[in-house]
Parts: structure tokens; sequence; C-alpha cells
């Protein structure tokens, strides 16, 4: 499921105009700015972060635009670079948070820059774009602002809903949509040492629940929680991440969990820890070449399936540390990952608009529908929409895939036997049912281990709840209000 900018300039690179008009929306005043030291790429993050992650980071990437490193802004999207070094005037990342050219940035709903903020950017643009003085930039600690809702990670069992809106995280009753608790760290507070009310100080990216349904892990930039859901407590907190921490992974037994990350375009970041002490365990480098979005182990824990932006799936041995088999196929980042529980089958969800299947003993790509036939891509979506992740449905044959403007869908993996002198399975997906997201932009999707429920969620910070065998919407949830925070 799960990559760093995805609300600001995704849409930059390759998005709808949103449906806004020139005449509906002001440019944002050009001020002059009395500074005699150089503006440093440290100095244009926090805005970055305060008004384009949601949209433009992490496994989510609008326009294929990651906004979240120096490397990916220059790198750009579909449209190219997002600055000009030395022209701001002609950089794509001016002209739309400026709201001079469309689609404009950030959307309607989401705080414009400043005049201030904006006339930072074109200075550091225009004094040529300096790079980060280290290989990370140093990240101004300001807290999401409270009106970024969006949902980018959820989990859910047959009693209860738990999504990720911004920095928050709330427990809804799957029966009445009614908000059980809210999970808040009394150590995130503003400036004045006042608690903020929430669970993480940045957007969070990943949440996973343990097999025993009593505890919760969380994820965010540089780092993650442990909740025990009965008491909302936090039990355990890993700090020092190199950066986001976007997917993780219980293991099968409840004793450990992974924790998957890195920094975009420059290395991977893999650690286990141990759930009970919450000791660092053991850490594995240099798996991927890029950020780990997604994880999930094998049900005899002995192998970890890891899916990167390096466009790649590998099968990690956990003992060893070693990677047994790499799958190569996709084109672009490879966001989300599961496998299913008979351990025969691996489903890989990518940018590049597609999910595919993998045999997990060989590490062929399963997309044979006969013997000898030509390669069929298995298209989980429509073919202009992104696969953001996909889900196996308990110990089923089906699974649950979602992303982009497209409805979530429900395949069956049928398995076709033929006589042949080949003993690779043949697997046919089957499109049971959709269910309709109306004109929501998904990043995140859940089912429960019988199916009865499918949850989803994206841009418009709320999560739909459906009855996942009639296909039904029986309820949409939403945060609580929090009081806006003042910077």
């Amino acid at each position: 499921m799960r990559y760093f900018f995805s609300l600001i300039l995704s849409v930059i690179l390759a998005a709808p105009l949103w449906g806004q008009k020139s005449a509906d929306v002001e440019p944002i005043p050009v001020v002059q700015l009395k500074r005699k030291e150089p503006v440093l790429f440290d100095d244009i993050v926090p805005i970055l972060r305060n008004k384009c992650f949601a949209c433009h980071s992490a496994n989510v990437t609008k326009g294929e635009l990651d906004l979240s490193s120096y490397a990916s802004i220059v790198k750009g999207g579909k449209r190219g670079s997002a600055i000009k070094p030395g022209k701001s005037a002609e950089s794509l990342l001016v002209q739309l948070a400026g709201k001079t050219a469309r689609p404009f940035m950030p959307p309607k709903r989401e705080p414009p820059l400043t005049p201030t903020e904006l006339a930072l950017l074109k200075l550091w643009i225009d004094q040529g774009a300096r790079p980060p003085q280290s290989q990370q930039a140093k990240i101004a600690q300001t807290p999401l602002s409270s009106s970024v809702r969006l949902v980018r990670a959820l989990a859910l069992t047959s009693e209860r809903t738990i999504a990720a809106f911004g920095n928050q995280i709330h427990l809804f009753d799957n029966k009445t949509g009614s908000l059980q608790r809210s999970l808040v760290d009394p150590s995130v507070v503003d400036t004045n040492q006042r608690p903020l009310g929430v669970a993480h100080f940045g957007l969070i990216e990943a949440l996973a629940i343990s097999p025993d349904r009593k505890l919760l892990a969380s994820g965010s930039f540089q780092e993650a929680l442990l909740w025990d859901l009965q008491t909302g407590k936090v039990l355990h907190k890993w700090t020092g991440f190199a950066d986001r921490a976007v997917a993780l992974a219980f293991s099968n037994d409840g004793k450990f969990l992974a924790v998957g990350g890195g920094i975009p375009t420059a290395d991977a970041e893999l650690v286990f820890f141990d759930v009970a002490t919450g000791q660092r365990v053991k850490a594995f480098p240099r798996i991927h070449s890029d950020t780990i979005c997604g994880l999930c182990f094998t049900a005899d824990n002995r192998f970890l399936i890891t899916a990167s932006a390096d466009m790649s799936v590998k099968i990690l041995d956990v003992s060893t540390g070693k990677v047994v088999k790499k799958l190569d196929g996709h084109t672009h980042h490879v966001v989300d990952v599961g496998v299913q529980a008979d351990g025969a089958i691996i489903a890989s969800a990518g940018t590049d608009k597609k999910v595919r299947l993998w045999d997990f003993k060989t590490g062929e790509q399963l997309t044979r529908i006969n013997r000898g036939g030509g390669q069929v891509t298995i298209m989980a979506v429509d073919r202009e929409q992104p696969a953001c992740q996909v889900r196996f449905v308990g110990n089923s044959n089906k699974i649950i895939v979602g992303g982009g403007s497209e409805p979530v869908t429900l395949w069956e993996l049928q398995r076709i036997d033929k006589a042949s002198n080949y003993y690779t399975p043949y697997i046919q997906p089957r499109r049971l049912r959709a269910f309709e997201i109306g004109k929501d932009y998904i990043y995140a999707v859940a089912a429960t281990a019988d199916g009865k429920f499918v949850a989803a969620g994206g841009e418009e910070g709320v999560v739909r709840l459906f009855d996942g065998e009639k296909g039904q919407l029986l309820h949409t949830l939403a945060p609580p209000k929090l009081p806006v925070i003042k910077r």
C-alpha cells in the first residue's frame, strides 16, 4: 500500500483540473522579502511538508511527482522538473502554488501558500535552488495543519474501523459508525508545550494491527508508535529513522514488527523490533536502492516480502537476511505487496497502474492464461489509475485493490488446472464486485478476514465502510473537528 508528496504537486504533473476556473481563484500576491542570507533547501522543506506532502510523497505521488527530497523535486514527474534553478517564473511549482497556472495547488479545500511562503520559494529558486547541506535536509518540526484530513492508512477488524486522518487516528464502531476512541500521544506538543491532541506530529503514512487485534502500529516521519487499543496508551515509541516509516508489518506470531522506509531515491531502511520489549532486534541495510513502501510476512514467518520504489519486489530470508528472490516486472514504484495464506501467490501493486501476481516458489510472474500463450497484464484498476494498495482477504484466494479515482474492486484468483509439462499453476483473476467511492481519490483500502467489511479512504478525508458481500455503502466515517493550529 505504502510514497511521500501526494497532494499538491502530484496533480502538478498529470492531474485533472479539479474543476477550477481562473476566475474562481486570485493569484497569490507577490511580496518582496528583505533577506540578506541565502535561502537554503532546509528553509523550503517546512513549506512543502505543510502544504504539499499530503499529495506528493510516500506511496502517493500524483502525476508521478515526489516532492519529498531534493533529488525527486529536480527529477520531477510526467511534466518534467518541478523547478528551473534561477528561473522561478518558469518553474512549475511556483506557477501552480502561486495560482497563475492550472491545476491550482493545493486544492481549494486546503490552505494555500502565504505570500511570504511563495516569496521564499521563489527566492530559493532564483538563487539557484541550492541543494540540502547534507544528504538529508533538516526538516523543521512544525505540526501538520489540522485541516489536512487525508486518509493514507487503514486497519479493519470485524468490530471496528481504524483510520488515520492526517496526523490523527480514530476508531469507529462498524455496526453504528460511531466514534469509539481517538488515539493521542501526549508528548506531541506545540512550541508552548501545549498538547496538540493528535497521534503524530506529521502525516501518518501507515497502520498495522497485530494478529491478536490488541495492538496497533502507526508510522510517520522518522518515528513509529505501538498502541494498546484497549487503553489507547502508547506502549513504545521508536524514533531515529532516516525518513518516513511508510511500511509496517507484524509477524504472524505477533512477536516482531517490521518497519520499512528510507530516504527517497537514496536508500532503503528496514528494521525489526521486539513487540514485547520494544528493543531493536535487527536491521537489514541496502535491501533496496529506494524507499520500501510495502511489507508482508509469510504465514510461517520465515520470509519477509518487500515492495520498493526501486520498481522491485524481493523475498528476504528473515533468519539470514539474504534476498532469496527478486521479482522484476513493474515499470514504476511498487507501493504495496501481499501474500496468499498458503504462500503460493504474491500480489504486488504499482504506480505503473498494474497489479501483478507472482509464483512464490519460482518467482515467475503468473500472467500466462494458457500454456504457450502470450503474457497478459492483470489490470486491477483502470489503466490511467495507479494501484495504491492490494490486500488478500483473510485465508481466501481473493484480493481487494484500490487506487486512484476508480472504484475499489474485489477479485477472485481462480486456479485453472490444465494438462501440461509445466507445474506453474494457471491463475485467472475474476472480478467479483466493485465498491463505488464517488469522486474520491483512494490511497488506502482494507478488508476483514471474513470479507464481510471493506473500507476505503483517500483525498476527501473520509472513510467509506462497505458491506463486503453486497457492495453497499454502510457508513461514511469522518474525524471529529480539532481546533485550527496557530503557527
